[in-house]
């Protein structure tokens, strides 16, 4: 256990939750071929912004197109975001008081659950998505559990993992809408206020 009572990060089984997830989703990305999506984002010219969505994942395709002008390549990023995000979840597991048992249980349980698996080797927002709204979710409960020992700063990294996911969608609002409600109704109530007016 740490000072905050936390139990170490169960490296061993989420590392090899990560490594089967990423291997698995490499072998399978060149399986087929575009899909629409990537298709219009690897035709978009560079921009700030386009008219449906912010830039960052089409500027992601153009990036890896420009580099390798395959579908594998293409699909790298969205491999990435995937397995990062089982760390992510169980780091999330940890905070909440998650064991080794629990955080290998969440690693191997989100790794080849629908939505990595569906969205880990096609490069869409959605991956990116997932990513951002574990990192912020995990800024918060870190938030939470630290801002009750005066060490607030996890809500700045919060704020910092939304402002940038509004580069790839603005869906996250909605997540920032659930927390606060979540918050307003269950508590703590007063630690990202406490944070805010600085007392």
């Amino acid at each position: 256990m740490d000072e905050a009572g936390r139990s170490p990060v169960a490296w061993r089984p989420v590392g090899a939750a990560m490594a089967v997830l990423a291997v698995l989703l490499t072998v399978t990305s060149a399986g087929y071929g575009y899909h629409r999506d990537e298709l219009y984002f690897r035709m978009l010219p560079p921009q700030w912004g386009y008219v449906d969505q912010p830039p960052l994942t089409p500027v992601l395709v153009q990036a890896m197109s420009a580099l390798a002008d395959q579908v594998w390549a293409v699909r790298l990023p969205a491999t990435v975001f995937a397995v990062v995000t089982v760390l992510l979840v169980a780091l999330v597991t940890r905070e909440l008081g998650g064991g080794r048992l629990a955080q290998g249980l969440a690693a191997w349980g989100y790794a080849f659950a629908a939505f990595p698996l569906a969205f880990g080797h096609v490069e869409l927002t959605s991956g990116l998505d997932g990513l951002a709204w574990v990192a912020a979710t995990l800024c918060v409960v870190r938030a939470i559990g630290v801002a009750e020992r005066g060490e607030p700063r996890w809500w700045l990294a919060a704020g910092a993992v939304v402002g940038a996911a509004t580069a790839n969608k603005l869906l996250i609002a909605l997540l920032v809408v659930s927390l606060a409600v979540g918050l307003a109704a269950v508590g703590p109530r007063r630690l990202p206020w406490r944070f805010v007016l600085g007392g």
